[in-house]
């Protein structure tokens, strides 16, 4: 399907056991996508994002978002909520050296240097 403007739209659903190896193998096609500044990727990026905000964060608390990568709460922190954002992962888990590294050089992570450095070490 298509939205009035032409993108194509995503609606990202549970599926039964009746799952197909097809489905299977064009939903992992699509996660590829996930973030690529194209119609598919913003259409399915924004079909994930509605998924995550509706139907996991709401019901999410610490011992399921430490499972999180870093790069992942950065991507989507704005569907997790304040209560397991990046900040949260800064202040209550110790990241590896490739996380804080990435995070460090990740322009929209400016604002959390100084909670990098408290939390997670000066650089």
């Amino acid at each position: 399907a298509a939205r009035g403007d032409g993108t194509p739209d995503f609606a990202l659903a549970r599926r039964d056991s009746k799952t197909s190896n097809e489905d299977v193998k064009r939903l992992l096609e699509l996660i590829e996508e996930v973030g690529r500044p194209t119609e598919i990727g913003i259409a399915f990026t924004e079909a994930f994002e509605r998924i995550l905000a509706n139907e996991y964060a709401p019901f999410w608390v610490d011992e399921d978002s430490v499972k999180l990568s870093v790069s992942f709460t950065v991507a989507f922190g704005n569907e997790l909520t304040p209560r397991i954002d990046i900040s949260h992962k800064i202040r209550s888990r110790e990241m590896t050296r490739k996380e804080v590294e990435w995070a460090r050089r990740c322009p929209g992570m400016q604002p959390y240097a100084g909670m990098l450095d408290v939390f997670q070490g000066a650089a």
